[in-house]
């Protein structure tokens, strides 16, 4: 079925659209990158390719138009001329509200790199009225100029990399930036001069990951912190977000923020994270932090999560388990961390 209404609207969009040929670079002066699909991971990875994009066309204004909160890491990119935050991802219809604005700002270019582009999706892009339009796996639509292959064997980068490629980008940077403020970095060296830190190394434990999959039980939580709590010359600390943890305050300190960015401050001030979700792991590869990684092979899924859990650091230690992170055995842990501690001690 989806199929066929794909047929019907790359029908109707063509017989009300000439192909479009590619503009000069020059002639691109306002540019809107959509992120509708966006995740935390996702945002880290959009940083490198923002610094590229406008490094490409530097003469451009770039506005990025994203999801709550993941604005949270962007608002000090000194990258972006301008932030549009759009409404939750099931309220399409706000997200549709605010096309008459869009179409006003007469874009250049209009990027969206979503996996696979749905309907709804295409249409919206149709509607911004665009000169230029990049996005990926939009086999047949004329107003689409800038077509990319997206597959699942891929990671986000190297899709990243390819629409650079089409730009004429060279010598492309693949590191992350992520651009703390003031406030967030106080806000974690308050917290750290409460823990009477001496010589210990600081290790951060990411339990909660975005679905049930790749969540740790609290019973799994105690048992690794029963584990880690063994090796004194480890300071650990539980990322807590939503309060779920006060249970555990006896036996470690958790880190209850305010926001992503103030995360990323502690992680930045760490050693090494353990983490169960991309989006940690990837503002531990901003910062070149050592990294124990827990992730499962969800069998509902289509992508490889090996892939998705892709480290840049190449001392990264993975460890797999099938349908949930519940079944990494817990002597498997203790062994990655005396691996680490081994490679940490000789560097």
């Amino acid at each position: 079925m989806t199929r066929f209404f794909n047929f019907i609207l790359i029908l109707l969009l063509n017989s009300i659209t000439k192909k479009k040929n590619n503009h000069s670079l020059e002639n691109i002066k306002n540019i809107l990158f959509v992120r509708f699909d966006n995740k935390l991971g996702d945002t880290v990875i959009d940083t490198f390719f923002i610094r590229e994009l406008k490094k490409q066309i530097p003469q451009s204004k770039l506005t990025v138009m994203i999801r709550e909160p993941y604005d949270e890491l962007l608002r000090n990119n000194p990258n972006i001329n301008k932030i549009i935050i759009m409404p939750k991802i099931k309220k399409w219809y706000a997200t549709f509200a605010k096309l008459p604005y869009l179409y006003k700002q007469k874009y250049d270019l209009v990027i969206d790199i979503p996996w696979g582009g749905t309907l709804k999706r295409i249409l919206y892009l149709f509607l911004i009225n665009s000169k230029n339009v990049m996005s990926a796996n939009t086999k047949g639509y004329n107003f689409i100029n800038y077509k990319l292959i997206w597959e699942p064997k891929m990671h986000m980068t190297e899709v990243f990399i390819k629409a650079l490629e089409i730009l004429g980008s060279k010598n492309i940077n693949k590191d992350y930036d992520i651009f703390l403020s003031r406030n967030d970095e106080q806000f974690v060296d308050d917290f750290l001069k409460t823990l009477d830190l001496k010589k210990e190394k600081i290790l951060i434990l990411n339990t909660q990951g975005a679905s049930v999959n790749r969540t740790f039980s609290k019973e799994k939580v105690f048992e690794i912190l029963t584990l880690l709590k063994q090796n004194k010359k480890l300071k650990i600390i539980l990322l807590d977000y939503q309060n779920k943890f006060n249970q555990f305050t006896n036996i470690v300190s958790l880190f209850q923020s305010n926001n992503i960015t103030q995360v990323a401050a502690l992680i930045k001030k760490s050693d090494i994270i353990l983490t169960v979700d991309t989006g940690i792991l990837h503002i531990a590869d901003t910062y070149n932090k050592d990294l124990i990684v827990f992730y499962a092979n969800d069998k509902f899924s289509v992508f490889n999560n090996k892939i998705l859990f892709s480290s840049k650091n190449f001392k990264t230690i993975y460890l797999k388990s099938d349908g949930t992170v519940n079944n990494i055995d817990i002597k498997t842990i203790a062994d990655a961390i005396q691996t680490w501690s081994a490679n940490s001690e000789t560097n």
